[in-house]
């Protein structure tokens, strides 16, 4: 991954899905009854079945009562060194309802920047028409349309934080899916990107590994991964960024057989042809081949993590992802030495789920 890359990533996603399974780790809502928000462990529920950046979406759940209130806040993921510079002007999100919603029925906007400036809320209602039912419609909010409401002026490119609260009271339920927020300007992205190629699929025992070689087109957003598992029909399983040409599927299953095709699109869901179908089987393996793994895949994060730069490049500059204990994953103690990165196994290696699907070192 080299470095215009990531800044391609950096400076245009605000939000594409959930590291933690059930909840998302950097959002936190608060309620006042007798108004209503689900809330997981006081952050707001991730959803599985329904996204556009797959493998999930964030859930909305509310209900809005007179003398009530509730407020749900979405930070910014911010890695190690991570600059906080939004090229565009515009925040781009995907909505999605079961039901349908009236634009009246939405809950208020509002944003907050690095240095704890924020701005006033405004309804989501001025920025979109009523939600279709069962449809993704992508809403454009200019920033510029926001005003300061705090000592220290907002500055848009330097936005943190985004807040969702109570707008009318209609004392109804309603549930509204978030996907795929990007800061960027309209540049009229409606054209097919260049697809990527020769997709090679490798198998291990509870999961795939896929490599593809990517496409030289700067407007792809992400590449989408598809899957057959088991002679199944094809379902988008998966998203990876531009400039990663790689993605690990943990199956879970050690005799499973699985096709992919991977695809290029842009933000706007302009999408390429799919590769030619890649097939692979999982299958047990040895201590051996398990520690092959490790050695293999540090390797592959020291010489094409560093991208020319030196070392430790990738762990100062790329998003660091909460570490679970296994997935065939290794821990980085220190890079210093004349031993390198010190690698430690634990006994769930292959049991358990890796969360980072470029194979890339947890450091």
């Amino acid at each position: 991954m080299h470095a215009q890359d990531d800044h391609h990533y950096s400076q245009e996603v605000f939000f594409e899905n959930s590291t933690t399974p059930d909840s998302y780790f950097y959002s936190i809502g608060k309620t006042s009854a007798p108004s209503t928000l689900r809330l997981i462990d006081g952050k707001l529920p991730v959803e599985t079945a329904q996204y556009v950046s797959g493998p999930n979406a964030l859930e909305l759940t509310w209900r809005s009562v007179t003398d009530g209130g509730w407020d749900a806040e979405l930070n910014l993921y911010r890695w190690r060194n991570r600059d906080v510079n939004w090229n565009g002007e515009d925040l781009y999100l995907w909505l999605w309802s079961a039901q349908g919603i009236s634009a009246a029925e939405l809950p208020r906007i509002a944003f907050i920047d690095l240095e704890n400036g924020h701005t006033a809320p405004l309804p989501l209602s001025e920025f979109t028409t009523d939600l279709p039912a069962a449809h993704w419609i992508r809403v454009r909010i200019p920033l510029g349309r926001f005003a300061s409401a705090s000592l220290r002026p907002f500055v848009p490119r330097r936005l943190t934080a985004m807040v969702l609260s109570q707008g009318i009271v209609d004392e109804k339920p309603h549930t509204l899916y978030i996907d795929d927020m990007r800061i960027e300007t309209d540049l009229g992205l409606d054209h097919l990107p260049k697809p990527p190629t020769n997709l090679e699929a490798r198998g291990y025992e509870r999961r795939i590994d896929l490599h593809w070689n990517g496409a030289d087109d700067p407007t792809i957003a992400q590449y989408v991964i598809y899957r057959s598992l088991n002679s199944g029909p094809y379902k988008a399983i998966g998203i990876q960024r531009y400039g990663v040409d790689r993605y690990a599927d943990y199956i879970g299953d050690d005799h499973a057989t699985a096709s992919y095709r991977v695809s290029a699109r842009t933000s706007t869901l302009a999408e390429s042809a799919k590769t030619d179908e890649a097939t692979a089987k999982t299958h047990p393996m040895t201590d051996d081949e398990l520690l092959s793994i490790v050695e293999e895949a540090s390797f592959r994060y020291c010489w094409e993590g560093g991208a020319g730069i030196g070392h430790g490049a990738r762990v100062a500059a790329r998003p660091r992802r909460p570490y679970r204990d296994g997935g065939q994953r290794f821990r980085n103690h220190g890079h210093g030495g004349r031993g390198g990165p010190r690698l430690y196994l634990s006994a769930s290696m292959r049991r358990a789920p890796a969360a980072d699907h470029s194979l890339s070192c947890p450091c």
